[in-house]
């Protein structure tokens, strides 16, 4: 992927504590073809294969709020404790197709 999955703001309240809100965000897709042959029926009448089509999507979308507590303070470096609570919504479809030849339906109609 060529972009960030999350952004967030630091905002320090003190010198001794800050507060970093984030949103966070992915989506995905897959889509999958199964070309399945079978042998021909009664040894003569043949079979056109079976095509299957497997398409999967979803979608996440969270946020988050995260406290450093700063602990010491050197040069340029800070060391901190970050506890956090994050909440996360995600949702999820699968579409499933097959594709029966006709020659397979009239067969079995009769």
């Amino acid at each position: 992927m060529g972009y960030p999955a999350q952004v967030a703001l630091l905002w320090n309240v003190s010198d001794h504590l800050a507060v970093r809100p984030e949103i966070n965000w992915s989506r995905s897709s897959l889509e999958s073809t199964t070309t399945t042959t079978l042998p021909p029926l009664l040894g003569a009448i043949p079979i056109p294969p079976t095509t299957t089509t497997t398409t999967s999507g979803g979608w996440q979308v969270g946020i988050g709020l995260s406290g450093l507590l700063y602990l010491s303070k050197g040069d340029a470096l800070r060391t901190y404790v970050s506890p956090r609570f994050g909440y996360s919504r995600t949702s999820s479809t699968t579409d499933l197709g097959i594709y029966y030849p006709m020659l397979i339906l009239v067969a079995l109609s009769r």
